[in-house]
């Protein structure tokens, strides 16, 4: 008996799990702007059409001039040849400003070792990286 229960159950779910997803693809915006910049309560011009704030998004990051832009391009060595460093660490290096080898050789391994500490990342050990880094800097690697 408890198991037919348990198929009720899922059976209930189920359907309102779908009942919500459809619902959900079914909602129109409130407002959409044409190519022209005319807005459409709730329906879709024939045009090419942006939502209202993806729009002022672009007319915004055109009409704004680039502040403090340097003309020298950082260099951003692939880290991931460093034997325990995958993409999400590699992420985690170069949002901490670590973006070469060079700067990985030069880095303290307790310095890393936060970094792991604080993505969650307690298991991985950074204690040969800079070691690494600096061999592959050189071409040794």
């Amino acid at each position: 008996m408890g198991w037919i229960i348990l198929i009720l159950f899922i059976i209930v779910v189920l359907i309102v799990w779908i009942a919500l997803t459809r619902n959900a693809k079914q909602t129109k915006p409130d407002f959409v702007t044409g190519a022209h910049g005319e807005e459409h309560p709730g329906e879709a011009p024939h045009e090419p059409m942006l939502s209202v704030r993806a729009a002022e998004t672009i007319e915004t990051v055109v009409e704004e001039p680039a502040a403090n832009v340097s003309t020298s391009t950082p260099v951003i060595d692939d880290l991931k040849i460093v034997e325990g460093i995958g993409p999400k660490v590699s992420e985690l290096l170069n949002a901490a400003g670590i973006t070469n080898l060079t700067q990985l050789a030069a880095a303290d391994v307790s310095h890393l070792r936060e970094l792991l500490d604080s993505a969650g990342l307690r298991f991985l050990d950074p204690t040969t990286w800079p070691e690494q880094a600096h061999l592959a800097a050189e071409g040794q690697l």
